[in-house]
């Protein structure tokens, strides 16, 4: 009786015990929490991917585009901002006339809470925009780097003595998060709205910011590309000889064939060789199988009534060496507003070069994957919007855009859509 009197009584090891029944419950604390930071996590990155489609939609709807399109760039940003459709939807809904709203949601997979419930957790964000009347941009962004290659480093980069004019509503952006993915050095001048860098800048040179207080550095931010749901032309059409033009003579180019986008188009399979004075009649023309020049005795080029180059399949343009180009984009159809549509990868690797020297250039210049390069000691002009993975100022180049007085604005309209975005902001 003593003996069972005595155990009762006893306490050594109760810590122990209670250790041993409340181990489980603490794990259990630890790895719930551990899921619940997931959550978390996963939350914040839908959230930046719905503000980024919201903005990027807002700005493709109220410049006239319908509300499948606007949808269609909704989701192609949100694919393009590592967005992964079989785990979830991208929903976009008009909830007032200037207000656009995307809800994006993702279905999360349990684990420790599988114990309590064994449905998927349903992960939610939302954004909202809203635009203001059509019209000219009080912000666009007229250059930008779109880093989808291998050139991290200097991604934007102005060589010694180069210049950069562009005017006051025009900013300069640049998605590459390496240390120095902007570079202006040697006696270089930059005037533009704003400049704003994922990453570092290396700024030894002249800065002229008209809209903000200061160079916009190591924001982290990825910039959508505004062109990213343009879709390629299809590659179709007879293929015409690489020659064209004479020495002293003009040359008009029209195009004929039928194209599945509605319009008349023109096909060079192994490259475009330019003479004389060559004149390009409305219409798409596809470059490719090499490039697009001017021959030993020099080409004047223009496209008075309006024009879109594709370039695909080592197709670039070469606009050196007596290349002098006066060249105005499409006036209407899918690639309104284009002039240059680019895709620039050779062997799915190695970004091809875009050369501009001496030219008048108005619309977009779109080549996401390719380097946009103005050559050393050249003299550009016009109103035109520069989106590319890489930009590069040889040294002594200068680019001055002046868009008084042009039908092209850019950051304006979106090709295709007709009209002009006002201006766009996240609110919600």
């Amino acid at each position: 009786m003593n003996m069972v009197s005595r155990f009762i009584k006893d306490q050594d090891g109760v810590v122990a015990v209670i250790f041993a029944l409340l181990l489980p419950v603490i794990i259990g604390a630890i790895v719930l929490g551990v899921e619940t930071g997931l959550w978390l996590m996963h939350r914040a990155k839908l959230q930046h991917i719905a503000d980024t489609a919201a903005y990027s939609a807002a700005i493709r709807y109220s410049s006239g585009a319908t509300e499948a399109q606007a949808l269609a760039t909704a989701n192609a940003v949100a694919d393009q901002a590592g967005f992964d459709a079989v785990l979830g939807d991208v929903v976009m809904t008009l909830p007032d006339t200037d207000r656009l709203s995307v809800t994006v949601t993702r279905n999360q997979g349990r684990m420790f809470s599988a114990i309590f419930l064994d449905e998927d957790v349903v992960i939610r964000a939302q954004a909202t925009a809203q635009f203001g009347e059509a019209g000219p941009p009080l912000r666009a962004t007229c250059m930008q780097s779109l880093n989808n290659g291998w050139f991290s480093s200097e991604a934007f980069e102005l060589g010694a003595q180069s210049s950069l004019t562009l005017p006051d509503f025009c900013d300069v952006r640049v998605n590459s998060t390496d240390r120095r993915a902007f570079s202006m050095v040697g006696g270089t001048t930059l005037t533009a709205g704003c400049l704003q860098v994922a990453g570092g800048a290396r700024i030894n040179g002249t800065l002229n910011l008209a809209q903000c207080a200061a160079e916009e550095t190591e924001t982290g931010v990825d910039y959508p590309d505004p062109f990213v749901s343009l879709p390629e032309p299809a590659a179709v059409g007879t293929c015409q000889p690489r020659d064209v033009g004479t020495r002293n003579g003009v040359t008009r180019l029209t195009p004929t064939e039928p194209h599945p986008s509605g319009e008349r188009v023109m096909r060079f399979c192994n490259g475009l060789e330019l003479s004389g004075t060559v004149i390009f009649d409305p219409g798409l023309y596809i470059i490719e199988g090499g490039v697009m020049e001017a021959s030993r005795f020099g080409a004047q080029v223009s496209t008075p009534g309006g024009a879109t180059f594709f370039f695909r399949d080592f197709g670039a343009p070469d606009f050196r060496d007596d290349f002098d180009g006066t060249l105005t984009p499409s006036q209407s159809g899918p690639w309104a507003d284009v002039l240059i549509f680019g895709t620039g990868r050779l062997f799915g690797l190695i970004n091809q070069n875009f050369y501009f020297e001496d030219d008048d250039l108005t619309g977009v210049v779109y080549a996401p994957d390719a380097t946009v390069n103005f050559e050393r000691r050249s003299d550009n002009r016009g109103c035109f919007q520069v989106v590319s993975d890489r930009l590069l100022l040889e040294n002594g180049a200068s680019v001055t855009m002046d868009c008084e007085g042009s039908s092209f604005t850019p950051g304006g309209g979106t090709p295709g859509g007709g009209g002009g975005a006002g201006d766009v902001m996240l609110v919600e």
